[in-house]
């Protein structure tokens, strides 16, 4: 099949409202991509999930006119997920004064009820996941907090994912240190949640409880969770505990929150046997220098570097369950 006529493929976009036990007030969107009318040989077993940022929402991966990563992998043969965090998107309720959740509620509850949901209407024991910025954290820190999903992951992508954010530059001291750090957790007293759409902080709002999560995971030396101390750094160093394959991707163009050095420090907090870092650019034969969002959106992503990550799941799908341990 040539690359127009795989581009013409017309994928199949469905929305789920999962609801979260325990809690009768909150429901996780989940939309599904495939290509329905794809021969057979072309279809991929093991369903791909996909989490976005902070200040995001699952519109990162998509367009309604078909464009971006979930339609591409749809049309690749893969079946893709794609979730809306607690609060964000088509999820229910929206963050507000009145609703509040943490990175816990994320890492413990949304994530593994998306995984289980996936792999339940896909009939498949095995996965993939792929995040944006903070969202690679959270997945990273959901897997390892959850060894059993841990297990059944065949491997872990991420676009300018990082935990903290230590390369200086003027820009970093004015978004993170000033905004993030200083500015936001003002607003999030002012109106009792991060309304950072409107100071155009990003495209979604975020949670007070969860905000100033994020805020001591970028500071503190030490991944702690914030509700119980769980040490995640440590989990990741566990002998033995059966490991994905890693990719960390980032753009050369992203100087700030998607730095070479802070996403390298993710990557060596989550030893694993086959780990991979690569910087997307000219210098490694791309066609351009992508920054934070590009990386995902630009049009030329699925004709340049796309490609390039579907050869490297079918690459982590051939490995021996051997390497899998570390």
């Amino acid at each position: 099949m040539t690359k127009a006529a795989e581009a013409a493929l017309e994928v199949l976009s469905t929305l789920r409202l999962v609801p979260v036990p325990g809690r009768p007030d909150v429901a996780l969107a989940l939309h599904s991509f495939s290509v329905p009318g794809l021969p057979y040989e072309k279809k991929r077993a093991r369903p791909v999930l996909l989490l976005h940022g902070a200040v995001e929402n699952g519109r990162i991966f998509y367009t309604s006119s078909g464009k971006g990563l979930a339609p591409f992998l749809a049309r690749q043969g893969y079946t893709v997920y794609v979730l809306d965090f607690r609060g964000h998107g088509r999820s229910e309720p929206r963050i507000s004064r009145k609703f509040d959740c943490s990175l816990g509620d994320v890492v413990l509850s949304d994530i593994p009820l998306a995984i289980e949901t996936m792999l339940e209407e896909t009939g498949q024991t095995r996965f993939h996941a792929m995040a944006h910025s903070f969202g690679g954290t959270v997945l990273l820190a959901a897997l390892v907090r959850h060894p059993s999903l841990l297990a059944r992951c065949t491997s872990v992508v991420t676009f300018a994912s990082r935990r903290r954010l230590r390369a200086f530059s003027w820009k970093k001291v004015y978004m993170i240190d000033v905004m993030w750090n200083r500015v936001a957790p003002f607003l999030t007293k002012t109106y009792g949640y991060l309304p950072a759409h409107r100071f155009r902080f990003g495209v979604e709002s975020e949670a007070r409880t969860w905000h100033a999560e994020s805020v001591r995971w970028i500071r503190e030396a030490r991944w702690k969770d914030a509700g119980d101390g769980f040490d995640y750094g440590g989990a990741w160093r566990v002998p033995r505990l059966r490991k994905p394959a890693l990719l960390f991707l980032t753009g050369a163009a992203d100087p700030v929150l998607g730095h070479p050095r802070d996403v390298r420090d993710l990557r060596d907090e989550c030893p694993a046997p086959r780990s991979e870092f690569r910087v997307v650019g000219k210098a490694m034969g791309h066609l351009h220098d992508y920054d934070h969002i590009s990386l995902l959106t630009h049009r030329d992503a699925p004709a340049d570097h796309f490609p390039w990550i579907v050869n490297w799941l079918a690459e982590a799908e051939s490995l021996p369950s051997a390497l899998t341990g570390f």
